[in-house]
């Protein structure tokens, strides 16, 4: 297991990483493993992913030793710690943290997330051939139709900005009906007290796959790093790597070099957790 989280940068401003992660080899037994990465947004970002990254786990041990469904257990986490967050001393009206999360009971994987942090698993079908990127998760976006249908069902609008010249200009955003706030690009997160208000939800999404002797990776990582990398990419880049360390190491390397020469030196935090998994396990 191997994370590593890069601060971003903006020529002539000193930027706070707002991502953090978490790893749990042993979490609760020896045979559970627990982690996440989260990418924090808004003027306090680094403040509720660094609550998220320091409580979850905690509420997490006590739901997923008292619920034998994953799914209902993961995601009572979730809720109770953004729950916890609104009484905390975080303003939280206008920031927030998306979250995915990775948990491994024996062969189990369960996945859960908010927002467009992603987990990609690393299959190796034929030993020695080339690794194949299944994504165990999907971005939260507002123009997906159950999303767009719940935002608007709580009297929220989904539009892109528009220009001076009334051209539309960058992704579809989460709005109050009648004022261009809060402006989320994404359908669920943590934190983000005023876009709750018009349908953007903390519940996560989960997926649960038993283990082959195929699956060899997971990456969990901030969208710093898919921003411009595939998940096919991101597994060849890890998967042709001697130690996770390396694999690691060199995906956010590239994942910095990108956008050094696609956004003229403005680089976003990029944060990734590689788990390779070991053929006891499977």
């Amino acid at each position: 297991m191997a994370c590593m989280s890069r601060a971003g940068r903006e020529p002539g401003f000193k930027k706070q990483n707002q991502d953090n992660c978490f790893a749990f080899e042993k979490f609760i037994s020896g045979e559970q493993s627990l982690y996440g990465a989260f990418d924090g947004h808004g003027p306090n970002g680094h403040l509720v992913s660094g609550y998220v990254k320091q409580h979850l786990p905690i509420m997490l041990v006590n739901h997923l030793s008292m619920e034998p469904d994953l799914t209902r257990a993961l995601t009572k986490g979730f809720l109770e710690v953004d729950k916890a967050m609104q009484s905390s001393r975080i303003d939280c009206e206008f920031s927030g943290s998306t979250a995915v999360v990775g948990f491994l009971r024996g062969r189990t994987l369960a996945t859960a997330w908010v927002g467009d942090s992603r987990c990609v698993m690393g299959k190796q079908p034929v030993k020695g051939g080339p690794f194949e990127a299944v994504d165990m998760t999907k971005d939260h976006k507002p123009t997906l139709p159950e999303e767009k249908a719940r935002i608007q069902a709580s009297n929220g609008r989904v539009e892109r900005l528009v220009d001076e010249a009334g051209e539309p200009i960058g992704p579809f955003r989460v709005w109050l009906q009648y004022a261009w706030i809060p402006g989320l690009a994404m359908s669920r997160a943590l934190g983000d007290l005023l876009a709750h208000s018009v349908g953007v939800t903390s519940e996560p999404e989960c997926t649960i796959v038993d283990l082959t002797p195929q699956d060899k990776f997971i990456i969990l990582a901030s969208d710093g790093v898919w921003e411009f990398i595939s998940s096919q990419e991101a597994v060849d880049i890890v998967g042709n790597c001697t130690t996770v360390e390396e694999g690691c190491r060199q995906l956010v390397d590239e994942a910095h070099q990108r956008w050094l020469v696609e956004e003229e030196g403005v680089v976003d935090d990029i944060t990734a957790v590689v788990v390779r998994f070991n053929t006891v396990t499977v």
